[in-house]
């Protein structure tokens, strides 16, 4: 009977541990969840095409140098940040204002088209951050509009030919912009504005250039001109010096040639000085109708 008894308690006793470690085991799945659900931004991760992370470790050093993380699904701990980049070509388009050579201010719209380099991505993530435009390439190319624009005089920068003038844009800042982090696509000037006084005055000026060497083709036109004419004098001089006939008799007989050659009839009348020209009466012309005679009509 005690046997009995005491086995009664143990199974009530294991019943009520069982019952509460499954509470327990519901409650702690319960709390996780919850957990899950609100950290869930900080623990699961998406790194989208053409984008790599870094991550930062709150209790594991910090930046982790020694890989970044490809594109898919990562999961951290919602203590540690993941920091994602765009390795795709970017764009950015700073307004600036420099100063030409003679002081004058001008103001430059320009776009710079450039990519992260995957390979230090971790050690760029440490020394510049995320903000890189703000704090390396809108610094970095206003510097270079100064430096190449501030050689120049708006008149010259008018005259300069624009691929020479990109091409030492794209120079300059390849040379300031860190090799090991960035790597430059193109460099394009979209617009370039100086005062209106002063962009009139160069119009101006520019159109009378264009105006003076027209006048100076012409000129070199009707001198070419002149040569040949001169030279085609010469030529008919030495004709009829040699020939003894004057050109324009000459012609005449060309033409009376050409004309005796041709199917329609005519009659030539050769003049009998030295000075007349043959003249041709055409005999295709159409007969004058008879005058009547006298007494013609009606019949009696």
């Amino acid at each position: 009977m005690a046997a009995t008894t005491s086995s009664g308690r143990l199974k009530r006793l294991g019943l009520r541990l069982w019952r509460q470690l499954v509470w327990w085991t519901k409650t702690l799945l319960v709390v996780v969840l919850l957990v899950a659900s609100f950290f869930f931004d900080d623990i699961v991760h998406e790194i989208l095409p053409g984008h790599r992370a870094v991550l930062w470790k709150r209790f594991g050093g910090g930046t982790v140098t020694e890989r970044s993380f490809a594109e898919g699904t990562l999961l951290t701990w919602p203590w540690d940040k993941l920091y994602v980049y765009d390795l795709r070509d970017l764009q950015s388009r700073p307004t600036t204002v420099v100063y030409a050579q003679d002081g004058l201010e001008i103001t430059v719209n320009m776009s710079v088209r450039f990519h992260l380099l995957e390979a230090d991505l971790p050690l760029f993530h440490k020394e510049i951050g995320p903000n890189f435009v703000d704090e390396v390439i809108v610094p970095e190319t206003t510097s270079t509009l100064r430096k190449v624009l501030g050689n120049y005089t708006p008149e010259m920068i008018y005259a300069k030919d624009e691929l020479g003038l990109l091409d030492e844009l794209r120079r300059t800042l390849e040379k300031d912009l860190d090799p090991r982090f960035f790597a430059l696509v193109s460099v394009l000037v979209l617009d370039l504005r100086l005062p209106e006084a002063v962009e009139a005055a160069i119009q101006a000026k520019l159109a009378e250039e264009q105006q003076m060497l027209s006048y100076k083709f012409r000129l070199e036109r009707e001198e070419l001109e002149k040569i040949r004419r001169t030279t085609e004098a010469e030529g008919i001089h030495e004709f009829e010096a040699v020939s003894g006939l004057s050109i324009l008799k000459w012609r005449g007989i060309e033409a009376t040639e050409k004309l005796a050659t041709s199917a329609n009839s005519k009659v030539i009348l050769m003049g009998s000085g030295d000075g007349q020209l043959p003249v041709i009466l055409g005999a295709d012309a159409p007969a004058a109708p008879a005058a009547p005679g006298p007494g013609a009509g009606s019949a009696p």
